[in-house]
């Protein structure tokens, strides 16, 4: 499972309890959303604010927050969980505390307490967009679609502009057999970010299954536009061109593919058979044997993923 982006909410508590101007020690410099400086001068910075004795419970509690964030920038999150205990101690008002904090725990793959953390976000805070989406990737991910479909409604309807919700809800509309529903959100994913590789290849799998191998391809393709290190797209554009005879393009892919992961065994049978098809006998026996091979070493590849998942907003 992909997990959301850290820090989503950089310096929202200094907006809200920060320190006056006239009031502020020269640490805030390097301990406020400006991010200003290393990691370590900023963690540094936020550490000497904890220990003063001057600074209020209130602004102790943003200098947890902000050196949580640098933590969880460098995934140190058992740091940042600890950090945003302290600030939740301090002062629990703030939904952004909360809500980070759970990004932490699901990072951590730490999904209940994930869970339990986003709930209180948007108790505090009914318009977080960003927790019904967060909170409904783990629902996604335990199984619960009904539930993840939910909160990625939820998410969109608070923010119809989020992009990054339509993706995941196409994905569990895919898995619930709405196939349609599901080329409509990622078509949406699309149109509100044009360079969105992860919903471009997404789509393509979506149109593979419904048997249009000339959208799918030219999704790939686009994939490709997006982020030309997708590797899978390669992959699995090859595939479709195969699916169409065109040997030729196919193992152009299947090459591109295969520098970018040589143990894709994915790519490796698709180019036995395209070898085969082309008259390759020698080729096509390597690349079975390698195939074998690849599988024998490793038996998680066996288990062919072709969606990618998305992170949080």
């Amino acid at each position: 499972m992909r997990l959301p982006s850290a820090g989503l909410v950089a310096g929202a508590l200094l907006l809200l309890a920060g320190p006056s101007q006239a009031q502020r020690a020269p640490e805030w410099d390097y301990c406020d959303s400006k991010r200003l400086g290393t990691p370590e001068v900023r963690i540094r910075n936020c550490t000497a604010l904890i220990n003063a004795s001057l600074e209020s419970a209130c602004d102790r509690a943003v200098a947890y927050y902000n050196r949580s964030l640098v933590y969880s920038s460098q995934r140190e999150y058992g740091y940042a969980i600890a950090d945003l205990g302290e600030a939740i101690r301090l002062d629990p008002t703030h939904a952004a505390v909360y809500y980070n904090r759970g990004h932490a725990y699901h990072a951590m793959a730490n999904h209940d307490p994930a869970i339990a953390d986003y709930d209180e976000a948007i108790r505090l805070d009914p318009r977080y967009a960003a927790a019904y989406h967060s909170r409904g990737q783990i629902y996604h991910f335990k199984g619960d679609l009904a539930r993840a479909i939910d909160d990625y409604n939820e998410a969109i309807r608070l923010d119809p502009s989020h992009s990054r919700a339509y993706g995941p809800r196409g994905r569990a509309h895919y898995a619930n057999g709405d196939r349609d529903d599901a080329i409509a959100d990622l078509s949406e994913a699309i149109r509100l970010d044009p360079k969105d590789a992860i919903s471009y290849y997404n789509r393509a799998v979506a149109y593979h299954a419904m048997g249009d191998g000339d959208r799918e391809i030219a999704d790939y393709s686009d994939t490709i536009r997006a982020d030309p290190k997708f590797q899978w797209a390669y992959t699995y554009r090859g595939l479709a061109h195969a699916r169409k005879r065109d040997y030729d393009r196919a193992l152009a892919d299947y090459a591109e593919a295969l520098r970018l992961d040589p143990e894709d065994p994915d790519a490796v049978l698709g180019r036995a058979f395209a070898n085969l098809h082309a008259g390759s006998l020698v080729k096509a026996l390597a690349d079975f044997y390698l195939t074998s091979r690849i599988y024998l070493n490793n038996p998680r590849r066996l288990v062919r993923r072709p969606w990618k998942e998305q992170q949080s907003p």
